[in-house]
């Protein structure tokens, strides 16, 4: 998810640590709890950085450390008890360090784990005992729906006076962050209802689907069928009157897959699609898998060299991932006319 929102939330959760009711904290430990909540709330993601310092020997390995072991369950209770432990000996109100370490790992698995599982990268939170992809596909990574009116309400927050309003806009903030992944469920399964009706009406029966955000909002969703070894996709907005989606071919490249070596490279690929992914040829001997349950980045208008997905993978014969390919880079369209194409489909057709 989005790490200003991670900062905002774990501030609300931090603030509780500070003795009082958090419309009633001082201006000082307002600001201590922001930059003690934010710091720790966003730990897991520090594994971007140590991913720098590792001698990874091939690129998957290197790709499976982000939302890997630093954003496991287990892996962060001593990383929580470490913080309590010093977060408590500078406590100058000198509170008890396992309320500290309490309200880091709220704020760490809570509000930044389990936040992250609900977006359509997911994260493996069950490390070392299962690497399986956790993703609930109803929130997009970054959600200016979420994320601006939650700064907003810190900035006014921060510098309000009267402490009747400061726990009037206190309880807005806590009510939208539980709010808005709400909403975001029950439109996932909407739109669900809407894509099987709609390949019902169609005669097209498929009992796997998937439906996913496009980007910076949950209005729009993109949704994939899987029938036999390919795939159907197609569009719907909350504001769509129409309830017929129309529907574009995925080709799914059977036969690459076949005489493709099945090393762990393409199995972890595959599990970290979910097994949504079809394949393409890429020229050279190599291979484009493409992620097929990542957001689309309304495709309308891609490049026909195997691209059917805004997120792939090249690997070599031998099936050897060589690196990312992606996130938008197979769309003809320059940015600025994806951009608009986006926002006009957004609020429907």
């Amino acid at each position: 998810m989005d790490n200003i929102t991670q900062w905002v939330i774990g501030w609300w959760i931090m603030e509780k640590v500070v003795g009082q009711e958090p419309h009633q904290a001082s201006w000082w430990q307002r600001n201590k709890a922001l930059i003690l909540g934010g710091l720790i709330t966003n730990i897991p993601d520090l594994d971007i950085f140590v991913n720098n310092y590792l001698p990874h020997t091939d690129y998957m390995s290197e790709f499976l450390f982000h939302r890997g072991i630093m954003h496991s369950l287990f892996f962060n209770i001593p990383i929580a008890l470490l913080v309590g432990r010093l977060c408590g000996k500078s406590d100058r109100y000198k509170r008890p360090w396992w309320r500290w370490a309490l309200a880091s790992y709220i704020s760490i698995v809570v509000w930044h784990i389990f936040v992250d599982a609900m977006t359509s990268y997911g994260t493996r939170f069950l490390l070392p005992f299962t690497d399986a992809t956790f993703s609930r596909d109803n929130i997009f990574v970054v959600d200016m729906f979420y994320t601006i009116p939650l700064i907003i309400i810190w900035f006014v927050y921060l510098f309000l006076r009267k402490k009747s309003w400061r726990k009037m806009r206190y309880r807005i903030g806590a009510v939208w962050i539980l709010i808005y992944p709400l909403f975001t469920m029950i439109t996932k399964q909407v739109v669900n209802n809407v894509f099987a009706n709609s390949l019902h009406e169609q005669q097209v029966e498929s009992t796997k689907i998937k439906t996913s955000p496009e980007p910076l909002q949950a209005f729009l969703r993109r949704g994939v069928a899987k029938v036999g070894h390919w795939y159907y996709e197609g569009y719907y907005s909350l504001f769509d009157r129409e309830k017929t989606i129309e529907r574009t071919y995925i080709p799914n490249n059977t036969l690459i897959r076949k005489e493709l070596i099945d090393k762990p490279d393409i199995q972890q690929v595959e599990k970290r699609a979910q097994w949504r992914t079809s394949y393409g040829a890429a020229g050279s001997g190599n291979v484009l898998i493409n992620v097929v349950k990542m957001w689309g980045i309304l495709g309308w208008k891609r490049s026909s060299a195997g691209h059917n997905a805004s997120w792939a993978f090249l690997a070599n014969g031998s099936g050897e991932v060589l690196g990312q390919w992606g996130r938008g880079r197979f769309l003809e369209w320059t940015f600025d006319e994806v951009w608009r194409a986006h926002r006009e489909r957004v609020w429907g057709k």
